[in-house]
């Protein structure tokens, strides 16, 4: 628990230069230093080069939008920057906001997958194949979708679909 703890936190400190109070008070060159090292852990996403770039730019006008209300989180600088239609200006910017905002908190939806998976693939089916096994456990980890589902419906839809019927 602890090893996950850490793991967390050390990527939520690599994206915290991006929180308002962060963005006005850290120097223009210790943000770009910050960005280029955030840009190398994540090459296929953000390009060193123009994030730091992006970042001395937007330091300068984030001192200016931001002057009211420097308590921003990380949503409120992402939701400001589509406010004013700067998502074409800074487009590093708003991917690494985009990256950090979609990470789960936690890893209880992993877990919960494994462990629903542990209860489905017993000793008993042991010799299920892997897409019946795939498809048997999403079933069971979305089990609330599947409670509302109305299989007459799906089962009528797949018999037209299905029909071999000749017509004369």
């Amino acid at each position: 628990m602890n090893t996950r703890f850490i793991a967390l936190n050390e990527v939520a400190d690599d994206f915290a230069f991006l929180s308002g109070q962060a963005i006005v008070n850290t120097s223009v060159t210790e943000l770009t230093k910050i960005a280029a090292d955030l840009a190398i852990k994540y090459p296929d996403d953000l390009d060193p080069h123009e994030f730091s770039s992006e970042i001395e730019s937007f330091k300068f006008q984030a001192t200016t939008l931001m002057s009211e209300d420097t308590d921003m989180n990380h949503l409120n600088v992402l939701e400001k920057i589509f406010d004013l239609s700067l998502e074409d200006v800074y487009p590093n910017i708003t991917t690494a906001l985009r990256i950090f905002l979609c990470m789960p908190v936690t890893t209880a939806t992993c877990e919960r997958s494994f462990s629903k998976l542990k209860l489905i693939k017993s000793y008993l089916r042991s010799s299920l194949g892997q897409e019946r096994l795939t498809n048997i456990s999403i079933l069971s980890i979305e089990k609330d979708t599947t409670t509302r589902l109305n299989f007459d419906k799906i089962i009528d839809l797949f018999a037209e679909a299905k029909t071999r019927k000749v017509l004369f």
